[in-house]
């Protein structure tokens, strides 16, 4: 079919170019060239195509001729047995079926020759002789089918007188094998069990022949299959193989039997395998009690009294000689129990009253015991001795496993790179061994038949209760030099604690001598063990350490008295930062945990941009009046141990800058703050809470020179949450008061004087809705991500303020006493003009507008806190729910009455936020 498609391809080219050029509007293009190399791609396509075509073609004609000849030639062979000609008798009956196939298979691979020849230009020479012989193997195959018939006929003749001679001689053959059969059932009986090994050997022999002349029989009947003869049955043959299957069994076994008899009552005792005479003797006996019911069986068959009485004599035979080495089984096990010595042996032969010393005449059988047919008490006796040396056994064998254990336990030891040094791996494994072999060891010597082994014993015990305590010490001097090796390693805790640095020197040292013992001598025990002079060694290092540790715990106890917030760091991490005293940036990686919105302090040096671009120079270059702000922390830092100067600003997590104040800055490297992170920490704390007081303040004074949104970028998110709570509070309480402003004087009037209070409520709760969209505005465009979280909170507080103003308004508050008003969370600047404190819960009047004071108070109920002024950084704020709110009472209410309080719920409701 591509080749047709790829012709027809041709002649539509050739049609198409069949001028010599071709019009194209006022043109008139020359095609000759083209037509011509087209025309030799098509050609070379079909050439190719043909090309393979011809190859499957004359392939296909090879395989249908191999087809062909691999028949003609089986159907000329001539047959060398029933079974081959047999197969040839098939062939010849199927032979012009298979002829008609091939003739088929030719036809098609002519007719598609055909097309290849017609295609091609030149066919080539394979192409022609394939399509000549594509039918020639069919014809083949159907005349060789033709004129074999009578050749076929003439071999199934001749296979068939072979065939009779075959079976006759194989008829011998079993009746031979049949009489030898019936002689062994027959003839040997228990009278022969003297010649059991040579009757086992013929039986074997037998047992071939039989194997033999069933397999003959077998091609005998099968050749009379092939032939439709009637089948030859040999069922005297059948008969002779039933009857010999256990008679073979039975005399194997009764040779087998007499034999290990005669080895253990004869031979000499000590070469008496114990373990497996007793494995065979249950093995022998479950065999002839089965030949037996075989036998039963088979004289059933026979029909003949007495048919099977001589094998059956012999398996009762061999089942008494079974039983008799079974009794003798119980004198063994005395007589071979494992552990006997020379000791025993002679207790044994005291017992007795007879030399019983297998190890002094090795002729000793059990047979010599036998003879000597003990009374009950000697015998007893001797059991006794046995029963002594089995249990001495095995607690010898027990105490050989566990010193083949610790003579190959090795201490791990490991290289310690940061000391240089090395240390003892975890060794649990270990430990568990000597907990386990020491209870064993106890248990042992606590056996009546430890005598032997006691002195050995006790020295694994002792060995073992000293290797466990030094182990234990091990570790925990290990421990504790881990611990203190990288901090004593530091000068400053050197120059802190002289003596102990002394004291740990002296101990580094003998650690370190003691490692390098322990790598040459790796053993575990005989190391640990060695006289207790490592564990005396460990325990002193143990009680010195012990000395340091109590040193240092209060030592750390006198830093965290100095500055309290050293109490939320771990023991090793104010370790870690006293080892690093003089460089003052080492308690950057600890700051998040003692304040709880610093994550680093921003030294002189350090490039702090402002919001509005101006760079926070140190104060030597600064001008007076520095802008407070919020800012981004520029990466550059000083090398680690520099003089790293002022402390300028505080830096939080998410990037805010909180500044000090110029005459707050702190130099923790000047005079006696060197070297003393707990004291220039604490004027780090007070410079916070004054910077964050001042902030506070500047944003109150802003409030009502910007608008709002401008307002609340440009103060750090902290400042301005607080300034709102302060404004938004007065505010209140001046509606509340019936006055018709809210805030400052510069502040625009809202509604005309003599209003209601109703009415100045309504007024609020408007502009509180109008500066909220106003923010809600803002966080719409584009804005860096702290200001969109420091708006976010802002929103969060905006909304909470203004849904308080709607409930106020709704339950129609109208003095600032009513506890609606009471209950919420309230900022007041005690050091405001006119402010004094709420007592008992409220009604002071709160006033915004000013610089804040120092002492801001939060009020709720008749709870009054001052406010920390602790730095929080931008932060984001959960939506303000009634629970919310009652978790603020509550806990407001505890702290102010010096108690404490926890909330309580499921996962995910907001309990830690909110405290």
């Amino acid at each position: 079919a591509a080749i047709g498609e790829l012709r027809e391809a041709r002649e539509v080219t050739e049609h198409l170019f069949a001028g010599e050029c071709v019009r194209l509007g006022a043109y008139e293009v020359g095609v000759s060239r083209a037509r011509t190399a087209v025309l030799a791609i098509a050609d070379a396509a079909l050439d190719a195509l043909c090309a393979a075509a011809t190859q499957v073609a004359v392939a296909e004609v090879h395989a249908l001729n191999a087809e062909a000849e691999e028949a003609v030639a089986a159907l000329q062979a001539t047959s060398v047995n029933a079974e081959a000609w047999s197969e040839q008798r098939k062939l010849f009956d199927g032979s012009q079926a298979l002829a008609i196939a091939l003739e088929a298979r030719g036809l098609a691979a002519a007719e598609r020759m055909a097309v290849l020849e017609a295609a091609q230009r030149d066919p080539t020479p394979e192409l022609l002789r394939a399509y000549f012989d594509a039918l020639g193997g069919a014809r083949r195959v159907a005349q060789a089918g033709d004129v074999g018939e009578v050749p076929l006929e003439r071999t199934a003749e001749k296979l068939q007188t072979a065939l009779r001679t075959q079976r006759d001689a194989v008829g011998v053959e079993v009746e031979a094998t049949v009489a030898l059969v019936t002689h062994l059932r027959t003839h040997y009986s228990d009278q022969h069990l003297d010649e059991a090994e040579l009757v086992a050997a013929s039986t074997a022999v037998l047992d071939e022949r039989l194997k033999r002349t069933a397999s003959e029989a077998a091609v005998v009947r099968q050749r009379e299959k092939v032939f439709g003869w009637e089948l030859s049955q040999f069922e005297s043959l059948d008969r002779a193989a039933a009857d010999f299957a256990p008679l073979s069994v039975l005399w194997r076994a009764a040779a087998e039997i007499l034999t290990a008899h005669a080895r253990a009552l004869d031979g000499a005792l000590l070469e008496v395998d114990l373990g497996k005479l007793e494995i065979d003797v249950g093995r022998w006996s479950a065999e002839v009690a089965r030949v037996g019911r075989q036998l039963r069986a088979r004289a059933g068959e026979h029909k003949v009294a007495n048919a099977m009485s001589a094998p059956l004599a012999v398996a009762e035979a061999a089942r008494e000689v079974v039983q008799r080495m079974r009794s003798y089984l119980p004198t063994l096990r005395t007589l071979r129990a494992p552990g006997l010595k020379a000791r025993h042996w002679l207790a044994i032969s005291e017992e007795a009253g007879h030399q019983l010393d297998p190890t002094r005449d090795a002729s000793l059988s059990l047979e010599h015991v036998l003879v000597l047919k003990l009374d009950e008490e000697a015998w007893l006796g001797v059991q006794q001795v046995a029963e002594t040396a089995g249990r001495e056994h095995s607690i010898e064998r027990a105490l050989e496993r566990m010193l083949t254990y610790w003579r190959g336990a090795e201490l791990d030891i490991a290289p310690h790179a940061a000391s240089r040094s090395q240390v003892l791996r975890a060794m649990e494994e270990v430990q568990a061994a000597m907990d386990e072999h020491t209870a064993r060891c106890l248990a042992l010597a606590a056996s009546p038949y430890a005598k032997p082994v006691e002195e050995a014993l006790a020295n694994l015990l002792v060995s073992l209760r000293i290797a466990t305590d030094t182990l234990d010490a091990w570790f925990g001097v290990q421990r504790g030099w881990l611990h203190l090796q990288p901090l004593f390693a530091a000068a400053d805790i050197v120059t802190a604690m002289p003596a102990e640095a002394r004291r740990f020197a002296a101990i580094d040292r003998v650690w370190r001598q003691t490692m390098m013992a322990a790598a040459a001598r790796p053993n575990l025990l005989r190391f640990c063990a060695s006289g207790g002079r490592i564990l005396e060694t460990m325990r002193e290092s143990a009680r010195h350490l012990d000395g340091i540790l109590r040193n240092l715990a209060e030592l750390l106890e006198a830093k965290r008295l100095a500055f309290p917030r050293f109490f939320f760091l771990a023991d090793d991490e104010l370790l870690q930062l006293l080892s690093r005293a003089r460089d003052p940036r080492a308690v950057q990686p600890h700051l998040h945990k003692c304040f709880e919105g610093v994550v680093r302090l921003v030294f002189a040096g350090d490039a702090l941009r402002a919001d509005g671009g101006a760079e926070l120079a140190p104060p030597a270059r600064a001008a007076a009046g520095d802008e407070e702000g919020s800012g981004e922390l520029d990466e550059e830092e000083a090398e680690p141990g520099a003089d790293v100067g002022l402390i300028l600003a505080l830096c939080s997590a998410d990037g805010e800058v909180l500044p000090l104040e110029t005459a707050q800055q702190v130099d923790p490297n000047l005079g006696f703050r060197k070297g003393r992170a707990e004291t220039w920490l604490g004027e780090v704390e007070a410079a916070m809470r004054r910077a964050v007081r001042a902030a506070i303040s500047t944003a109150v004074a802003a409030r009502g020179t910007e608008a709002r949104g401008a307002w609340a970028l440009h103060h750090t998110s902290q400042a301005v949450i607080v300034a709102n709570a302060l404004f938004w509070t007065a505010d209140v309480e001046t509606a509340l008061a019936g006055e018709a402003s809210f805030g400052t004087e510069s502040r625009r009037r809202i509604v005309t004087e003599g209003a209601s209070v109703g009415g100045l409520m309504r007024a609020l709760l408007g502009r509180l809705g109008a500066e909220l969209g106003e923010v809600v505005e803002l966080v719409r465009g584009a804005l860096p991500p702290r200001a969109r979280m420091g708006l976010g909170a802002l929103i969060v507080r905006d909304v909470h303020q203004r849904d308080v103003v709607s409930l106020l308004v709704a339950h129609g508050v109208v003095a600032a006493l009513e506890f609606d008003w009471q209950a919420q969370l309230r900022y007041y600047d005690m050091d405001a003009a006119g402010v004094e404190p709420p007592a008992g819960g409220g009604g002071g009047k709160a006033a915004a507008g000013s610089a804040v004071g120092g002492r801001l108070h939060v009020s709720m109920v008749s709870a009054t806190r001052p406010f920390a002024f602790e730095y929080l950084g931008t932060t984001t704020r959960l939506i303000v729910t009634p629970l919310t709110d009652r978790c603020y009472q509550t806990l407001l209410g505890a702290i102010h009455l010096n108690l404490g309080g926890a909330p309580e719920g499921p996962a995910g409701t907001g309990k830690t936020e909110t405290t």
